[in-house]
């Protein structure tokens, strides 16, 4: 496809949908935190009606963020020499690939991964205020929810951060074109398909033919 029309397209799409999809961790990431550290709260900021909108801002962030590359001087494609997702070389081109990429994915590092750091610390601390009491049934099978839950956000916002940081350093330092797919475009797969992994494995320990 390289430089056509459909190609360019296809392109734009995908970058809507990574930076949808990592707009959407962030939320997830400080619900997650929310509903640990402020259970109360949670239930009213994260109503259907909130959770709908968050959902309409996230994307709409990441449709706004690629609508540059509509125009011909800033497009983006996969540059099939390569193996890997490259902005034309252009001034708006660098600059899209500096601000909106560089910039863009080290913020979300920080966005997403100090949630999940913080949550991992507060999950820490209900283990061992628990050690020290004795949990009935429901409270030890609130706690072990509330780590599968968690994992499963930990798991996707982890194998984003890694996209980010194979695709800005190894892409920089490597030649061969098989690491920029790996790095570029294999990581996103893995990330959809943790995470219907792990949701069909809360599902069956909701319908309680797995413990």
């Amino acid at each position: 496809l390289g430089h056509t029309t459909l190609g360019m397209r296809l392109s734009q799409l995908t970058g809507v949908f990574m930076c949808g999809s990592v707009h959407s961790a962030i939320a997830i990431a400080m619900g997650r935190y929310i509903a640990l550290i402020y259970p109360l709260k949670y239930s009213l900021l994260f109503s259907t009606k909130n959770t709908i909108i968050f959902a309409i801002i996230a994307w709409g962030f990441g449709v706004m963020q690629h609508a540059p590359t509509l125009f011909p001087q800033c497009f983006y494609y996969f540059d099939f020499r390569y193996y890997t997702w490259m902005y034309s070389d252009t001034q708006c081109g660098q600059f899209l690939s500096w601000f909106s990429d560089l910039c863009y994915g080290f913020t979300m590092l920080t966005l997403v991964g100090g949630p999940n750091l913080a949550t991992i610390f507060q999950l820490h601390r209900a283990k061992a205020k628990s050690a020290l009491t004795t949990l009935d049934a429901n409270g030890r099978q609130s706690y072990r929810q509330q780590w599968r839950f968690f994992l499963q956000a930990f798991m996707s916002s982890a194998i984003i951060m890694i996209i980010f940081i194979g695709f800005h350093v190894v892409k920089k330092s490597m030649k061969l074109r098989f690491i920029h797919f790996i790095t570029g475009c294999l990581c996103v797969i893995v990330v959809h398909g943790t995470n219907r992994f792990l949701q069909f494995y809360i599902l069956l320990i909701k319908l309680k033919l797995i413990k």
